[in-house]
């Protein structure tokens, strides 16, 4: 474990109620500095090992204490700031007694087609026969929700000669879910595209659709990127050298070409994720360990984290509940947050509630 900086909290106890002891430290934040102040768990196994767990950063522990605040049985974490965005009180409940997420061990696999020919880049899933239960989509084929996990969930063609399916979407405005793919089976190379009009579950192809010089796809995700804007797909090959490139969806998909540009030539080859990264109101892209920023269209190429590491699977989500996209990292076990802030001149408080268990 490396440097800790400016840690006021500290506490022993068994936090995960495996009978060793575990151990919680704070770092304050001090006038606002130390911005990466941590919030650290260390749980043991009773014979002096440990294993390291961090909660999100900046916040600013003083003197935070552990105590049953929900009377479940376990230790939760209450907790306020030295002078730092004060009056306000932390308070993270343990989940240990009450988890809101299941063990792994309590799923079940169902393998739904276990001879489908050809490899698949993606797997979709959508309502696309209007029964309100969601359908799967992968490669050339779609799969009817047959009603249960275990039914009988039968391959249909989506038609020649969209093969590989990358992206639902209702791209006709018409209300349903269309498909969106390129002509290439699993990873040959093929840049050319293809995309099917549905009507209740059954398919049109249409190819009226500018070619790539891409090989395969890793990354496709469709958005208005302006408020008021056009419905586009952004993409991202494997074949490095291709940017990150655009279509354009027309008012009058099956007639109009649709239009290819390149929006970055850097890429990083991998899988794209669309949020407002920096809450100006239109939608950015992440690319990995960069992003790009959207002003109107004019998109710039930033560093999102250092590192010299390759990036691959990548997702924006609201992981803390604070109304901004985050990107997922490390999880920090069963712990679930919240911040109440007690204003000043007011009876009543301002609750913000950053979900660590993704409720």
């Amino acid at each position: 474990m490396d440097r800790i900086e400016d840690a006021h909290s500290l506490a022993l106890a068994d936090l995960n109620l495996d009978g060793a002891l575990d151990i919680f430290s704070g770092e304050m934040r001090l006038d606002g500095a130390n911005p990466g102040s941590r919030t650290i768990l260390l749980y043991g196994n009773g014979a002096g090992a440990f294993l390291l767990a961090e909660g999100p950063p900046g916040i600013d522990h003083h003197e935070s204490r552990l105590g049953d605040i929900d009377g479940d049985g376990d230790l939760d974490m209450l907790g306020k700031p030295y002078n730092f965005e004060t009056p306000r009180l932390h308070i993270w409940l343990n989940e240990t007694r009450n988890p809101t997420k299941l063990d792994l061990s309590r799923w079940r696999r169902h393998v739904i087609d276990a001879a489908r020919p050809d490899r698949a880049i993606f797997a979709l899933h959508g309502d696309l026969d209007g029964n309100n239960l969601p359908d799967v989509v992968s490669g050339a084929w779609w799969y009817r929700n047959p009603g249960r996990a275990d039914g009988d969930w039968r391959r249909a063609p989506i038609g020649e000669p969209l093969r590989n399916a990358a992206i639902l979407a209702d791209l006709d405005d018409d209300g349903d879910l269309d498909i969106f793919g390129t002509q290439g089976r699993g990873s040959e190379r093929n840049g050319r595209f293809a995309w099917a009009r549905n009507d209740g579950g059954s398919f049109t192809v249409f190819t009226n659709i500018d070619a790539s010089n891409g090989d395969f796809l890793q990354g496709a995700v469709g958005a208005r990127f302006t408020p008021d804007g056009p419905l586009e797909i952004a993409l991202s090959w494997h074949k490095a050298g291709r940017g990150i490139q655009t279509l354009r969806i027309p008012d009058d998909p099956a007639v109009t070409t649709w239009n290819l540009r390149t929006i970055s030539s850097l890429s990083q080859d991998e899988e794209l994720s669309v949020g407002d990264i920096d809450q100006d109101g239109d939608l950015d892209l992440l690319k990995g360990t960069r992003w790009l920023r959207n002003d109107n269209e004019n998109w710039t190429s930033l560093p999102l984290a250092d590192g010299s590491g390759a990036p691959d699977r990548n997702r924006l989500a609201d992981i803390n509940c604070d109304g901004r996209g985050s990107k997922p990292s490390a999880r920090w076990g069963n712990w679930r947050g919240t911040n109440r802030e007690r204003t000043r001149r007011r009876a009543g408080r301002n609750i913000l509630l950053p979900s660590m268990s993704s409720d």
